[in-house]
């Protein structure tokens, strides 16, 4: 039986850029990281309350070159929707919302391999 979410790990041919866009524009803590013993390549980490969050090279996925990078949805809470779609589009980075979803606000965005993030904002009760 499942937990919980132990990792979000996107694997990618572009580590320094993707990094970078989680690092500064998101704001996720990322620090570089390199495993003793596993022969992994460079890569980037942080803890994200419970879950593991990391940025890896396709280097660090065997198959993964055959196959391409994964892709995947992230969701990432928010304190205010609003405030961060118009801190991105002062960036410059493309951003859809916030939108109203009843149960919670959302701003969409790709980073720079395409993979769609979602700022959520949830609705207290």
């Amino acid at each position: 039986m499942i937990e919980s979410l132990s990792a979000a790990i996107v694997v990618t041919r572009n580590v320094e850029g993707v990094a970078r866009f989680y690092r500064d524009v998101l704001g996720v803590p990322l620090e570089s990281e390199q495993h003793r013993g596993g022969g992994e390549v460079l890569h980037f980490g942080c803890m994200l309350g419970a879950t593991h969050f990391a940025v890896h090279p396709v280097d660090n996925w065997p198959g993964a070159e055959e196959t391409g990078p994964g892709g995947m949805r992230l969701a990432f809470d928010v304190g205010d929707a609003g405030g961060e779609a118009e801190r991105l589009r002062g960036l410059g980075v493309p951003a859809v919302g916030p939108l109203e979803m009843g149960w919670a606000k959302r701003v969409l965005l790709r980073d720079p391999d395409g993979n769609l993030v979602e700022l959520v904002q949830m609705r207290r009760r």
